[in-house]
């Protein structure tokens, strides 16, 4: 008896997922999507039935530089090199987690090159559009 009580114990052990402050942990399968941050403490995962992914939530940093044909034009027609830094970061929020898991997967959210990948577009524009609004000398449209 037990001996008993000691395995089902120690299944029991098996089955109850935490992970550090830095991570989430993003569980699918029998009832559905259930996302619990490293703070929030764990989840209750059964092997067969649940699929279990970690996602890593702390900042990112991406760094897009244009420079030589691919610099920035501003409105007078100067082209300019440019460097710029940006940081990526997934709301605490178990909302914000699965939305991000369910729109990405978790491994392309942690994955740095697929977030370049996935952003990099978007960002360049982003600059291209602020940079077409000011001259060479950095001085805004009168």
């Amino acid at each position: 008896l037990l001996g008993m009580l000691v395995l089902f114990g120690a299944v029991l052990a098996r089955c109850y997922r935490t992970v550090g402050l830095d991570k989430a942990l993003v569980r699918s399968g029998l009832d559905g999507i259930q996302v619990t941050p490293g703070r929030d403490g764990g989840l209750w995962v059964i092997p067969i039935l649940h699929h279990v992914d970690v996602m890593d939530v702390t900042l990112k940093h991406l760094m897009i530089q244009l420079n030589d044909r691919l610099g920035l034009i501003c409105r007078d027609g100067t082209r300019v090199d440019c460097k710029a830094d940006f940081h990526l970061r997934i709301g605490e929020d178990p909302r914000d987690i699965r939305k991000v898991a369910e729109a990405y997967g978790c491994q392309r959210a942690t994955n740095l090159e697929a977030l370049h990948e996935l952003f990099d577009f978007k960002f360049t524009a982003a600059l291209r559009c602020s940079a077409s609004m000011f001259d060479a000398k950095g001085c805004p449209p009168r």
